[in-house]
């Protein structure tokens, strides 16, 4: 009974041949630490950045998207005692000084009075410890992360370049991955 269990489960989820579940890529070279740093908030702390994924998509309306999950340990705690900040930075490279951004979404809702409220989304998070899957999880839902590579059917944006960084993801947060969180990472 139990080889036919563990058969069946390697079926439902093949594995590539070095154990990766996902492609495993560094960024590009150009890509500063220090230029991600200043996009995020505390930029001023010395703390390493580290990118765990990324991406880069080309949207076919005429220009590329470079995106990254980073996490900074911050050096110095803020006054809640948060030393983490995950964040969705992104920037486009084809630009003449391409410069990295924290992922924000604006809108506006109407009190009961008629009054606009604009409400903004700020694509990072401070936690108090390495962040987890479900701050990780949270932050890419809010800041729709997937919606990214939906389209309509004739400009489907297209994943050019891309892959998870299994040694941050070692280095920051002391484990792998966790499974289904980027698709689109897929190891083939």
């Amino acid at each position: 009974m139990f080889p036919l269990l563990s058969l069946t489960v390697a079926l439902a989820a093949p594995v590539p041949k070095d154990g990766r579940e996902y492609r495993s890529a560094d960024p590009p070279k150009e890509w500063k630490p220090a230029e991600l740093a200043a996009a995020l908030p505390r930029r001023a702390d010395a703390g390493p950045v580290r990118v765990l994924a990324w991406e880069e998509i080309d949207t076919r309306r005429g220009f590329v998207i470079a995106r990254a999950l980073v996490v900074k340990e911050l050096k110095e705690p803020t006054d809640a005692g948060e030393r983490f900040v995950l964040a969705y930075l992104y920037r486009h490279p084809k630009e003449a000084k391409p410069e990295w951004r924290c992922a924000e979404i604006s809108g506006t809702r109407f009190r009961p009075n008629g009054v606009p409220e604009i409400h903004f989304l700020y694509g990072f998070t401070f936690t108090v410890r390495p962040p987890t899957d479900a701050d990780m999880a949270d932050l890419l839902k809010r800041m729709a992360w997937a919606d990214a590579l939906t389209g309509d059917t004739d400009r489907t944006p297209e994943l050019t370049a891309g892959g998870v960084v299994y040694a941050n993801w070692k280095a920051a947060l002391g484990r792998n991955p966790p499974r289904a969180m980027f698709p689109e990472l897929k190891a083939k």
